[in-house]
């Protein structure tokens, strides 16, 4: 597929143009610009769609028109409203706009782009993502607690809290190298190498920056990654194991709930105080035990009240984006803010095309163990985001862009990288 220009010297292809196009707003958008860029994605998505729906049936592009025309409705209403800082409407408008752009990039690499721009766009991709999630860690660590919002804001680093949140990525490429490993085929040396280095480095971000929900998520996705690994041949067994866990669990808290909350204060005790309370205030709700408070998570339930009271209000609609702001929307946990924000009927809309889009993919996958990885990473996703902001930019880039397309980073033998069973 080529448009028409050409010279006696060059012709320049379709995918050459987009491939461009995605390469450079995404490296942008990586740092820093995100405000400036979310139109010119909006147009690079809508040019994707065309290209590729133009040979398919019609009403397969109506979920994904619809949710352009949203996102860019939404784009345009925010962009007239002043505020800005962490709780600007217009950063967290973007966040559909980088939806809407992580899942045409799917479409470019997997059915526009050339065997080249896929393994360019993917390596770029993933260095990018290692940038950017660093960064956030060393604003955390410069910052010198967990608070890293209050630092930011008060030297001017506006522009760095907006990706804050990036952090709450890494468990996700945390599982997703972890799963590489286990599964490679063909265990080169130089590749093990590799992903152990990159394995080694997101674990000592997430031990080192200090949220919690980071080092909940990763241990509880290389937990499914285990029980996938162990017992993904054998489901019944899987069921059994996991059932049985499950009620020596209940047992063991409902029986020994004091001892439990005692063993986990004095192993805790040496722990940093910022984890060390966070830790302990989930084990007092599981527990029903008396322990240490957590300001963070006496906060995170005051935030979510916000959204939740404003829901209550406006229950099928929402408040919209005019009145947005603290106080009004918590700005914390990804769907209950979707509720006070779109109330019922607009974040049915966002849930129905975001599980339009996860099917799409995952039946694009080839091999079973693509399959396996994918939906941990989705367990993972909604399960963040009754904790934390989700749709940040590695994590949709994670989901559409690196998973499905980790095999190309292999050449002409991707289709190796996996076992078929």
């Amino acid at each position: 597929m080529r448009v028409d220009v050409k010279n006696r010297q060059f012709s320049i292809s379709t995918s050459s143009i987009l491939f461009v196009l995605y390469l450079v707003t995404s490296i942008l958008v990586y740092a820093g610009s995100g405000d400036g860029m979310g139109t010119i994605q909006l147009g690079v998505s809508v040019l994707t769609i065309f290209i590729y729906y133009q040979n398919e049936k019609t009403y397969q592009a109506l979920p994904i028109l619809a949710f352009t025309f949203f996102a860019l409705v939404l784009l345009v209403l925010s962009g007239q409203m002043r505020a800005r800082g962490f709780n600007a409407p217009i950063k967290h408008v973007l966040k559909f706009v980088h939806i809407l752009y992580a899942f045409t990039a799917f479409i470019f690499i997997r059915y526009i782009a050339s065997e080249t721009e896929r393994r360019i766009f993917v390596i770029a991709m993933l260095l990018v993502t290692v940038v950017i999630c660093a960064r956030s860690v060393v604003l955390v660590l410069t910052s010198g607690n967990a608070y890293a919002i209050r630092y930011a804001s008060r030297y001017g680093f506006e522009s760095d809290v907006a990706g804050f949140n990036q952090v709450y990525a890494i468990p996700f490429y945390i599982v997703i190298v972890s799963f590489v490993l286990v599964n490679l085929k063909k265990k080169k040396p130089i590749y093990v190498l590799l992903l152990l280095g990159a394995l080694l480095i997101y674990l000592l971000f997430v031990g080192i920056s200090l949220f919690t929900t980071a080092l909940i998520m990763s241990a509880a996705g290389l937990v499914l990654l285990f029980f996938f690994t162990m017992f993904r041949n054998n489901p019944t067994k899987l069921f059994r194991v996991v059932l049985t866990l499950i009620i020596l669990a209940a047992l063991v808290i409902l029986i020994f709930p004091y001892q439990i909350m005692d063993i986990l204060t004095r192993v805790t005790k040496g722990m940093n105080y910022v984890i060390r309370d966070r830790l302990l205030y989930v084990a007092e709700q599981i527990l029903r035990v008396p322990s240490g408070i957590s300001y963070s998570y006496e906060r995170r339930e005051e935030l979510a009240s916000y959204s939740l009271q404003t829901f209550r209000q406006y229950p099928l609609f929402g408040v919209g984006y005019g009145g947005y702001g603290y106080g009004v929307i918590g700005c914390h946990q990804e769907w209950i803010d979707m509720l006070g924000v779109f109330g019922i009927v607009g974040s049915a809309v966002v849930f129905a095309i975001l599980t339009y889009m996860f099917l799409v993919v995952y039946r694009d996958l080839e091999s079973r163990k693509e399959k396996d990885l994918y939906i941990i990473l989705v367990v993972m996703f909604i399960v963040l985001g009754f904790l934390n902001p989700c749709l940040s930019d590695p994590l949709m880039l994670a989901l559409f862009v690196i998973v499905p397309n980790v095999k190309y980073l292999y050449g002409k033998d991707g289709g190796k990288l996996w076992e078929t069973i």
